[in-house]
């Protein structure tokens, strides 16, 4: 590994720590729960809904650069029963698109409106690794495309992908508490 690789995975651990120590330590800011959701790539990007009002079912989501202050199509909430909902509308659920009902790896990521019961393509777990992990199929996570190994930045499209083992920056999440 050279010394490049070795300074850039060491940064991004250390600021995923410090992101997780915020976290954990801040009952203020989890007692909200209101969080970006930042891309282990560069945590200068965060899961965000594209567009501009009106957002609505159907929203895709993507990466884009953080924006300061509040700005509801990058902040997330995670309830319970494993939803993580927007904060542009708390009855926007991240979703898997699946017209067919078919879900597999390659399918986009979007909003749409939280439905009640068993939704799997509304559930999320985090196993604590860093991944967020499909409840509609385990062996699925939340994935920034990058096609052919293109570079991923402002507008990187999200969806769900055969979860990589070990490190995968394009797999791998942390959550920041947004303070207002």
């Amino acid at each position: 590994m050279t010394g490049k690789h070795f300074m850039r995975r060491l940064s991004i651990t250390a600021m995923a720590g410090v992101a997780l120590i915020v976290g954990l330590v801040g009952p203020a800011q989890a007692a909200s729960n209101n969080w970006n959701i930042l891309s282990g790539v560069n945590f200068s990007l965060c899961l965000d809904i594209y567009g501009a009002a009106p957002i609505g079912p159907g929203s895709n989501v993507q990466v884009y650069s953080c924006h300061e202050g509040y700005n509801a199509n990058q902040r997330w909430s995670f309830l319970a029963d494993g939803t993580i909902r927007s904060k542009v509308d708390n009855n926007l659920c991240l979703d898997i698109y699946a017209p067919t009902g078919w879900v597999g790896s390659g399918s986009n990521v979007q909003v749409y409106t939280c439905k009640a019961g068993d939704n799997a393509n509304q559930r999320w777990y985090r196993p604590g690794d860093g991944t967020i992990h499909s409840e509609a199929d385990h062996g699925l996570c939340l994935d920034i495309f990058a096609p052919n190994g293109s570079s991923i930045g402002d507008g990187s499209n999200v969806q769900v992908y055969v979860c990589h083992g070990g490190y995968n920056a394009n797999q791998k999440w942390v959550l920041n508490p947004v303070i207002f």
